[in-house]
């Protein structure tokens, strides 16, 4: 007879330190503490939305495909560029050996609100680069 193996699940208190900003209603960015059960799984972007979901719905951040693709929900968890929808907050919290982690905006981009940067520039700067190849036809002979 085989013995069923059952995963252990931590729970954490954690304090959860975010970055607020409306521009045009405050004067510069300040921070919110949240407190909530963080558990053995459970990813950045979880965090937020249970955050948005429970203690304060006026919480902005993006998320867009939620399977590590499309980079919408980059943000920086203590000052590291993460991936909300694909990285796991309790690791991050072991890392640092305190159970308090700060959530701030993608560095060098206008903050449009919270945690939601303006990507425009980004996304206009690819385009003249023509980030791809583009095929050259004069060059393929047409025998092939």
């Amino acid at each position: 007879m085989t013995e069923k193996i059952t995963p252990i699940r931590e729970k954490m208190l954690a304090n959860i330190r975010i970055q607020r900003f409306t521009p045009g209603k405050d004067r510069s960015p300040y921070f919110d503490n949240f407190k909530m059960q963080v558990e053995t799984g459970m990813t950045v972007l979880e965090v937020l939305r249970h955050i948005k979901n429970t203690q304060d719905s006026s919480l902005t951040f993006r998320a867009f495909c939620r399977s590590a693709i499309c980079g919408s929900c980059t943000v920086r968890v203590n000052n590291n560029s993460v991936l909300a929808c694909s990285t796991q907050l309790l690791p991050i919290i072991k890392d640092f050996g305190k159970a308090s982690v700060t959530i701030t905006p993608m560095a060098n981009l206008p903050v449009l609100r919270d945690l939601v940067v303006d990507i425009d520039p980004v996304i206009e700067k690819l385009a003249k680069m023509h980030p791809y190849l583009v095929e050259n036809r004069e060059r393929i002979p047409e025998t092939l």
